[in-house]
């Protein structure tokens, strides 16, 4: 009986022992032990801290070349824009010209009446209320409307039954051709489906395109009318434009056009189908406005040219031309040019431009060069950012300039004083008469 006592109370001691020992495994396993070190090893560990504090630091050695830096080849680094010295204005006489103008009549519409007004400013008339006596309009897109005879006795205006927005336009306008006489303000028909008329210097026979597209000839006196030179409609929508005669009444610079392509630069004889011949490329050239001079020795263009300053700049540029395409020279580059007018002379171009490196807004101003492109002349500076010159041309004895401004108005330079007046009429565009 005392062994088995026994036996019992160490069987029970080793399940005590037992339980305590898996006890404290999972409460240490829960709770973990925080080490509280002693005093001796507080003061060493300080000792450590102070002894690396007091170490010198590692010596950095600089690259010996500048980090790349970074770049998005996506997009090219643009170049500077040039800045150039502005030219000033052209004192008086900005050419030798008589201070004594000659008379003459300056012809202008507003989308409804044309009305003709003398060059100093007096003697403004209406000529004839188009849509109100003839149930027509006038051409008004930025087109050519009207030109006046050479002899100063009739205008070629160009007419439409119908002006409508282009929105609302379902069919493309048609356009005729038809004769205003100045002195009687009679209206008569030339000739349908024609725009773009050009007189001949003698005043007998009308160059325009007509309804093929092609450069067509009328005779004023009987309204006869045949096609002298045809496009080729295989290549597009073809057409010809920007007729101008020589001062013989026989040969014709026009252009050959794709629309939205190419233009060529064309001469030929108005009595010879067969003697067009082209004067630019259309892989290297854009031409527009060609003008023959005066005095029949040269042909002036604008067409892109590549600048002379920056080369990923182009600008549209005056050139001259002989009339059989050989020297062909560059007048003007790095501006923009909208239009010119030879001098009754042929020694001057009036043209408008925009010199383009001179400020960050550059604005249209007038502008006068020598057929040589060895006198530049600036005859007007717009620095109030208000007027734009839209179109001009030489008075008929070549003492004075004519220039729109805006669009709805029309101002008068002396060439001899600079003096300006701005005529009283809103014009749309203007012709002039001899």
């Amino acid at each position: 009986m005392k062994d088995s006592v026994q036996r019992l109370l160490g069987l029970l001691g080793i399940v005590s022992l037992l339980s305590l020992t898996i006890f404290a495994f999972f409460r240490f396993r829960a709770e973990p032990t925080t080490i509280v070190p002693t005093q001796q090893e507080n003061v060493a560990a300080l000792e450590i801290v102070a002894q690396d504090q007091n170490s010198p630091l590692p010596t950095l050695i600089p690259p010996t070349e500048p980090p790349p830096t970074a770049t998005d080849p996506s997009v090219p680094t643009l170049l500077p824009t040039p800045v150039v010295t502005p030219i000033p204005l052209a004192q008086p006489p900005i050419i030798p010209v008589s201070p004594q103008s000659q008379p003459y009549t300056i012809i202008s519409h507003d989308g409804r009446v044309i009305s003709a007004i003398s060059n100093d400013g007096t003697n403004q008339r209406a000529l004839l209320d188009v849509q109100t006596q003839t149930a027509l309009f006038v051409r008004n897109d930025g087109e050519a409307w009207g030109k006046v005879s050479p002899n100063g006795k009739q205008v070629a205006l160009i007419l439409t039954s119908a002006l409508l927005p282009r929105e609302a336009q379902r069919e493309p306008l048609k356009f005729s051709l038809w004769l205003l006489d100045l002195a009687t303000s009679d209206l008569k028909l030339l000739v349908e489906d024609a725009v773009d008329p050009a007189w001949a210097p003698d005043s007998a026979k009308i160059a325009y395109m007509g309804p093929t597209g092609g450069l067509w000839l009328a005779n004023v006196a009987t309204g006869e009318a045949h096609e002298i030179y045809a496009v080729d409609r295989t290549r597009g929508d073809s057409f010809v434009g920007d007729i101008s005669w020589a001062p013989d009444s026989q040969r014709l610079v026009f252009l050959d056009k794709v629309f939205r392509q190419y233009a060529t630069l064309m001469v030929m004889n108005s009595n010879d189908r067969t003697s067009a011949k082209p004067l630019t490329s259309p892989d290297t050239q854009w031409p527009y406005l060609p003008q023959w001079s005066p005095d029949g020795n040269k042909i002036m263009f604008i067409t892109w040219t590549k600048s002379t300053v920056l080369s990923d700049r182009f600008f549209y540029s005056l050139w001259l031309t002989n009339p059989d395409g050989t020297e062909q020279t560059q007048l003007t580059s790095d501006m923009d040019t909208l239009g010119g007018a030879w001098s009754p002379d042929s020694r001057w171009i009036a043209f408008t431009s925009v010199p383009t490196f001179e400020a960050p807004e550059a604005y249209w101003d007038l502008w006068i060069i020598n057929s040589a492109g060895t006198e530049l002349k600036r005859v007007t500076a717009n620095s109030d950012k208000k007027i734009d010159v839209s179109s001009l041309n030489w008075s008929p004895d070549g003492t004075q300039i004519i220039y729109g401004i805006e669009f709805n108005s029309v101002a008068v330079i002396s060439l001899s004083s600079s003096e300006q007046l701005n005529l009283s009429i809103k014009a749309t565009d203007f012709v002039i008469t001899p």
